[in-house]
């Protein structure tokens, strides 16, 4: 049985157990009236219909000039190619009585004809009380004020704001969360299952994460242990100074290994609407000298960057030709080996329902053997539509 067919019976399963042992009031109503097993099966799937929230995407990536091979097992020089895949996004979600589910289907193409389909997230979700829910499922799970990763997250620092287009690979979670008051929140979360993230070895990782929300600030604590032995903290905050400006951190220390990691950042929203963020990171862990392809053969599953020092400038919404188009600008900085590389990401609403994007990422400064020098250039665009 594929990864994709076992994903979507436990999701099929978990309906069956709600259809026949949690029914809403109205389909509880129509089982007393007269007991009918058709009746009930059409009350349980208009429910069903009614709160469901679809979404969809067709896009398509390219990239070019690919000078190494960073597959697990596999670093070393390629030729130089161009990839191209189009691709099928479909977000399905719905609430009936105390359960709320998810799945989200994936269809890829590639220029030789190749198909491939999965699914790359779904959840169940059982509301116990109103402060208290636990959930099960596959999902991208991401927290944190920074822009450039989430060092504080211990199962993967990769939090997707690269390029916000590109979907992460899901992983399999299962969360118990308590909600004691408006300002805390108390997560335990098991990730049990490397799922469709590509990772040479995966080893099973527990946190127990605590959220405290107040007036103009807020701040985490995330202590997590990963089998056999290791055990890390990690922690994000955020404070805003005044109106228009939002100071943050966020970090992470392993026991008994150097390799803390830390993000400095500050946002400023002047007047004119745009804001601009700049950020500091630091990777005790990084190499700042080596070949990037040695670097790449020793980074551990959850790294995304590989050297010591960068520098992250971010422009958000650029005076636009109208309030249909947002635009976005970001510069990485390697202080190591001097690479650097633009990303611009751009979205414009069509009405309501449809947005048109676009995403490039384009090496403005790096040779072979640097890391922003990897890949000369990416292209990302598509439609998404909203029901």
């Amino acid at each position: 049985m594929t990864d994709s067919v076992r994903s979507f019976s436990v999701l099929v399963l978990l309906i069956l157990i709600n259809y026949f042992l949690s029914f809403s009031p109205a389909v509880a109503l129509a089982a007393k009236s007269g007991d009918n097993f058709q009746e009930r099966s059409s009350c349980f799937i208009q429910e069903l219909a009614r709160n469901l929230d679809l979404r969809g995407e067709i896009g398509f990536d390219v990239a070019g000039e690919k000078r190494f091979s960073i597959k697990p097992g596999n670093v070393g020089r390629t030729s130089r190619r161009q990839f191209k895949t189009t691709s099928v996004k479909v977000d399905m979600s719905s609430i009936f009585n105390q359960i709320e589910i998810g799945v989200k289907p994936r269809w890829e193409w590639d220029t030789q004809g190749e198909g491939d389909f999965f699914i790359n997230e779904w959840f169940a979700k059982y509301m116990l009380r109103d402060d208290f829910f636990i959930l099960y499922g596959r999902e991208i799970l991401q927290w944190g004020p920074s822009c450039l990763l989430s060092p504080s997250n211990p199962f993967s620092t990769d939090n997707g704001r690269d390029n916000p287009k590109r979907e992460l690979a899901g992983s399999d979670f299962g969360r118990i969360v308590w909600i004691p008051s408006y300002e805390w929140t108390v997560s335990f979360i098991a990730n049990t299952d490397k799922g469709r993230r590509t990772v040479p070895e995966f080893k099973k990782a527990y946190a127990l994460k605590a959220d405290y929300t107040g007036q103009e600030k807020y701040f985490s604590m995330v202590f997590s242990h990963r089998e056999p032995d290791r055990s890390r903290i990690g922690f994000f905050g955020s404070w805003t100074a005044f109106e228009a400006l939002v100071l943050y951190a966020e970090g992470s220390m392993w026991e008994f290994d150097n390799d803390t990691k830390v993000i400095l950042g500050a946002s400023y929203t002047p007047e004119m609407g745009c804001t601009i963020t700049v950020e500091y990171f630091y990777n005790e862990e990084g190499n700042a000298n080596d070949p990037i392809y040695s670097c790449l053969l020793r980074a551990n599953s959850i790294d995304t960057l590989l050297r010591q020092n960068y520098i992250l400038l971010q422009y958000i919404d650029i005076p636009r030709l109208n309030d249909s188009l947002h635009l976005t600008l970001r510069g990485i900085l390697n202080l190591d080996d001097e690479s650097s590389k633009l990303i611009g990401v751009a979205e414009y609403d069509l009405g309501n329902y449809t947005q048109l994007f676009g995403v490039g990422s384009f090496s403005l400064r790096g040779d072979k053997d640097s890391e922003f020098g990897i890949v000369d250039y990416s292209v990302m665009g598509g439609i998404r539509f909203s029901f």
